[in-house]
């Protein structure tokens, strides 16, 4: 009789235990919507020319055993996570990792990555990059990595970084140092060479030429990166037409046109939108030290000019 009467109390107890955890349930996906929205933002810019899609990302389970489940599809079919290459889980990883860490509520104005582009390919290393720098426009990103894929594509890419080596001596003295761009070492060393007094004016003039060569070399390189990728064009493919542009006019013609057959065109088009000393300038570091000039220091200001015109960033570390 005890339980009868109070059967209605105990039902009305089962309604409010049950509207609880449904209300626990609702709150929770609504806070975790946007994570999941984030998530697959970010994996659209990672997986660059992966055929698998991130469909959804939701909780499941209750109580002790929740857990994420992940829906992704490969060239429009269903399939689960063991499609994916390594390279792909690490990208997913990020992605999923990233929103939570920047939470609008999180104190923390850094983010702190250890080595995330392992067995990443080429693809997916310039799509972190371009992830990192806009998590960069507000807070401080800092990447520890062993693989140098990253640095190269900040910098042909022209993002904003710093890159930093560690060198580690004996009884672990570990030193940093800033590390340049190929096109600040090569003119750093035509620098040297241009103050040696030790060595002859006409020595110099047949020297420099080469280092600024390989100045401007490396950031027409970098150049013709962003432009042949802007155009849509694959990594791989990228790769087979600077190895066939075997010229500084051809490698010039990749960064200014996307076309190697151009390359007649580069001169003037320095001289057009840069004025005649763009295109002196680059002459002659194309005859590099068959020729020698007049002046080895006119000629280092000339091309650290070009090189900044070309794109800030291609001069910056």
């Amino acid at each position: 009789r005890a339980a009868a009467d109070k059967r209605p109390k105990h039902d009305l107890i089962k309604q409010a235990s049950k509207w609880l955890a449904d209300e626990i349930e609702r709150l929770r996906k609504q806070r975790f919507a946007p994570l999941a929205s984030e998530a697959q933002k970010i994996w659209e810019q990672l997986r660059c020319h992966s055929n698998v899609s991130l469909e959804d990302i939701q909780l499941a389970g209750d109580g002790t055993r929740r857990r994420v489940e992940v829906a992704v599809r490969v060239d429009d079919a269903d399939a689960g996570l063991g499609v994916l290459s390594q390279g792909e889980v690490n990208a997913l990883a990020l992605s999923m990792f990233i929103p939570r860490a920047t939470r609008a509520q999180s104190p923390f104005r850094f983010l702190i990555i250890d080595d995330p582009v392992q067995a990443m390919d080429p693809a997916k290393v310039d799509g972190l990059a371009r992830v990192l720098a806009d998590l960069a426009q507000s807070r401080q990103v800092i990447v520890l990595t062993h693989d140098d894929r990253l640095p190269n594509a900040i910098r042909r890419l022209g993002l904003p970084g710093r890159v930093i080596e560690l060198a580690r001596a004996e009884s672990s003295v570990v030193t940093p140092h800033e590390v340049a761009s190929p096109a600040v070492n090569a003119l750093s060393s035509a620098r040297a060479i241009a103050a040696d007094d030790t060595l002859p004016e006409r020595l110099k003039n047949r020297i420099v030429p080469g280092f600024c060569r390989l100045a401007l070399e490396a950031a027409l390189n970098d150049l013709a990166w962003a432009t042949l990728l802007s155009q849509g064009r694959p990594h791989d493919a990228v790769e087979q037409e600077l190895e066939s542009a075997t010229t500084l006019r051809k490698r010039a013609a990749l960064a200014l046109f996307g076309d190697a057959d151009r390359a007649g065109e580069v001169p003037n088009r320095f001289s057009r939108r840069y004025g005649a000393w763009a295109a002196k300038a680059f002459n002659a570091c194309n005859r590099g030290a068959h020729d020698e000039i007049p002046n080895a220091h006119a000629l280092i200001d000339d091309i650290q000019r070009l090189i900044d015109e070309l794109g800030p960033s291609r001069s910056a570390a």
